[in-house]
């Protein structure tokens, strides 16, 4: 049966250069020095490497290489995948068949932003911002305007209607997209998908009421998964009165606090940006650098970084 899975993944799904293939290598011998269940990978060409170099860590075929079909799960199986996260587009007759047909540990997408594009091959951003989905760095065109209106911009996917068939069909996992979320947006939606997995049932009307405040936009739709595609797969942020959703942060975070074991370490961040040398945060000794764009309205100021290292709050 499906289960909900501690997420300690490593996520390493962009396409790599192959002058970025030693860092790549290097950080997974990392990873094999420490407690993470699997390597996540779109690269077919890391994929191969690692098979070899790396050969007891559990390896995850990406949903970005566009996975649909039984014959697709079984060759990565034969690669040496030990679990493979299905395309998001996918319909429950289409999980259905390659549930029966592999025998291979599958994961499937529940909730959280759909692309425009199909799972894995999407350009729109590398042309129009230079920055490439497929790379992790997605600038989201999908939920920009177009002549007055947001003909790109699909509605958040919402699975927890059937989250019992998924495991009945045998679903190992259940995908729940947070790229630049809060954390209190995932522990909320965890929270509930991890309560209709355990009790077997579908949401009571309060969970989704939660799941539409803690983000939506304009609702959700499972148009892909039931085969009901069309217009009212589209819409846009939906604007919540912040009392509403500060108050499900809150129980989220008080939630989270009661249940730490581990005492809380002290850590100094110190962050610097220039045009010349990109942005770099750094903690106690480690360095994250990331390139620096012009800005086109108004610069960042100190104050606003502060703001941002803030959120973290007490963790």
């Amino acid at each position: 049966p499906a289960s909900a899975m501690c997420a300690c993944t490593s996520r390493l799904t962009r396409f790599l250069k192959d002058d970025e293939l030693p860092e790549a290598l290097d950080f997974c011998k990392f990873l094999c020095s420490v407690p993470v269940d699997g390597i996540l990978i779109q690269d077919m060409g890391l994929f191969n490497i690692l098979r070899e170099a790396c050969p007891e860590m559990p390896l995850h075929a990406s949903t970005q290489m566009s996975l649909h079909t039984p014959g697709g799960a079984a060759l990565l199986k034969e690669l040496g995948a030990s679990r493979v996260v299905l395309a998001r587009e996918m319909s429950l007759k289409e999980i259905e068949e390659v549930s029966k047909k592999t025998d291979v540990e599958l994961e499937a997408f529940v909730h959280g932003a759909l692309c425009m594009c199909y799972s894995g091959q999407c350009y729109l951003s590398a042309v129009i911002g230079q920055r490439s989905g497929n790379r992790g760095l997605c600038a989201q065109p999908c939920r920009l305007p177009y002549s007055g209106s947001y003909p790109l911009s699909l509605k958040d996917l919402m699975l927890a209607g059937h989250v019992a068939e998924l495991s009945d069909w045998g679903v190992s996992s259940l995908k729940i997209e947070g790229r630049m979320k809060r954390p209190e947006y995932a522990a909320i939606v965890t929270k509930v998908y991890s309560d209709l997995l355990r009790e077997h049932r579908r949401p009571t009307a309060e969970e989704r009421d939660i799941l539409r405040r803690v983000f939506s936009r304009d609702g959700f739709t499972d148009g892909y998964y039931t085969g009901k595609l069309g217009d009212s797969m589209f819409g846009t942020k939906t604007d919540v009165p912040m009392n509403e959703v500060k108050k499900l942060y809150d129980e989220a975070a008080h939630r989270f606090a009661e249940g730490r074991e581990a005492p809380l370490v002290p850590v100094s961040l110190c962050f610097t940006a220039r045009k010349d040398t990109g942005a770099v945060l750094s903690a106690d000794g480690v360095s994250v650098v990331m390139p620096v764009e012009q800005a086109q309205n108004r610069p960042t100021t100190p104050d606003d970084d502060r703001k941002i290292a803030q959120k973290t709050g007490g963790t």
